[in-house]
Formats: C-alpha cells, sequence, structure tokens
C-alpha cells in the first residue's frame, strides 16, 4: 500500500496526480482508485504496450492511437488488452 504524505490527501484521499501526454504534451489528471488503492493505469503507456516506460498518454491521444489499427494492432499484443480498451471506449471512458 502506498504512502502519502498529509499534504498530498485531500478529504483523506490522495490528489490527483498532473502528468503531461507523451503524444501531444497536453496535461491532464491521473485518478487515484480508492479499491486497488493505487493511480489509474488507463493512461499509462507501458500498461497498454506491456513495455517498461514512465510515458503516459492522455484519452484523446489513445483514442487515435487505438484507430490506428496497424500500429495499434503492433504495439498491444495482448488480448485482454484490446478487449478492455474497446470495452472503454464503448463505454465512454475513453472518449
Amino acid at each position: 500500500m502506498p504512502k502519502f504524505r498529509v499534504s498530498e490527501k485531500e478529504n483523506g484521499f490522495p490528489k490527483p496526480k498532473k502528468v503531461n501526454c507523451f503524444q501531444c504534451a497536453k496535461e491532464f489528471y491521473i485518478k487515484f482508485v480508492l479499491p486497488r488503492q493505487e493511480y489509474s493505469q488507463k493512461n499509462s503507456w507501458s500498461y497498454w504496450t506491456g513495455k517498461k516506460s514512465n510515458q503516459q498518454i492522455c484519452d484523446p491521444c489513445l483514442l487515435k492511437f487505438y484507430r490506428n489499427k496497424p500500429v495499434y494492432w503492433e504495439q498491444v499484443k495482448d488480448l485482454k488488452k484490446r478487449q478492455q480498451i474497446r470495452t472503454y471506449i464503448y463505454h465512454g471512458i475513453i472518449s
């Protein structure tokens, strides 16, 4: 379980983490997921590709990446991850 300083918490919960997209350099926030006690992996490039990286990707760039099928299929090898990104898009989690 990650340890947080008191100044990092808001109402007892960690504040969203401010990051920049490695594709468009746009600044966005990553929310803390209470059940997992971690920050969301949805925008983590390494989560989708399986390659070690500290890069984050914003939702619009992730959607563009998904729509570019040859690149998407080459980068995302895990079939469960492919299904998960489709589900996120279908349910509007990534839009």
